[in-house]
C-alpha cells in the first residue's frame, strides 16, 4: 500500500487509511483502519561545506546589521517563521531534503496570517532559467550568485514586507 503525503505536511501528522487495517474478528468482510504518523526523517546535520557557507552568509548579514536566524531543515524553518512575526524575509535553497524550497514557500503562504507579511527568496543550482510557475513573484537566484544581488533582494523584501 502507498500513501501520498502532500508537500508541506508537518512531522507528527496522522493519516487515517479506512478499511485497510486488520480484518474484523466478528465480520470477515470488514477491515479496520490504519493510522500512520509521519515522522520527520530530514537530516538535522548539514555537510561541513553547507554549514560553512551558511555561517559565512549569516556572519556577513549580521555585520551589515541584519537579524539573522538559521535552520538546518525546512521543517524547522517553517515552524520558526510561523512562530515569529518579526521574520519578514526568508532566504531558502530550492533543493532540500524532505521539502523543497518551493513547497516550503507555498505551505507558509497558506499558513501565515494576513498580519504577518513575509517575502521569500529562493536560491538554486538548477540554472538561471529555473523558476517554479506558481512562484513568479519570488526572486530566484541561480548559484553561484553575486552577494550584492542577494543583498539587494533582501533589502527590497524588507522594504515591501
Amino acid at each position: 500500500m502507498k500513501l501520498k503525503v502532500p508537500a508541506g505536511t508537518q512531522s507528527g501528522t496522522v493519516f487515517k487509511v479506512r478499511g485497510k487495517g486488520m480484518p474484523s474478528v466478528n465480520h470477515n468482510s470488514t477491515r479496520g483502519d490504519i493510522l500512520a504518523r509521519l515522522v520527520d526523517s530530514v537530516p538535522q546535520k548539514l555537510t561541513s561545506d553547507q554549514r560553512r557557507k551558511l555561517e559565512e552568509f549569516a556572519e556577513l548579514f549580521e555585520l551589515l546589521g541584519f537579524d539573522v536566524r538559521t535552520c538546518a531543515s525546512p521543517f524547522a524553518a517553517q515552524a520558526m517563521v510561523l512562530a515569529d512575526k518579526s521574520i519578514r524575509v526568508v532566504v531558502t535553497d530550492y533543493r532540500m531534503a524532505g521539502l523543497d524550497g518551493g513547497a516550503m514557500v507555498r505551505a507558509l503562504r497558506e499558513q501565515l496570517p494576513q498580519d504577518h507579511p513575509v517575502r521569500f527568496i529562493i536560491l538554486t543550482g538548477l540554472g538561471a532559467g529555473f523558476r517554479p510557475d506558481d512562484l513568479c513573484d519570488v526572486p530566484v537566484l541561480a548559484k553561484p550568485f553575486e552577494l550584492d544581488l542577494l543583498l539587494s533582494h533582501v533589502r527590497a523584501g524588507l522594504a515591501s514586507a
